[in-house]
């Protein structure tokens, strides 16, 4: 969201110098091959013409997790 509005991190990098069109180039590098990666690895997610079932202690792990680190950045 760089060009539309600098916050957190980006503020900073726009603040030390780095130009918007770079942080842009970096976004699209980034989403672009978050999505290569999501869309060969989605059958161990369930998805896909061979999805695999996700295994319940994976689920549980991650809900866990995300328990943990919701309740201790709620207690910092």
């Amino acid at each position: 969201m760089a060009p539309i509005e600098a916050v957190g991190d980006t503020l900073e990098l726009i603040r030390l110098g780095t130009p918007v069109w770079l942080l842009v180039l970096f976004g699209m590098v980034a989403v672009l091959s978050g999505f290569l990666l999501w869309n060969r690895q989605g059958p161990e997610f369930g998805l896909g013409p061979t999805e695999q079932p996700v295994k319940r202690g994976h689920l549980w792990g991650v809900l866990v997790l995300t328990g943990v680190v919701l309740i201790v950045e709620m207690l910092i």
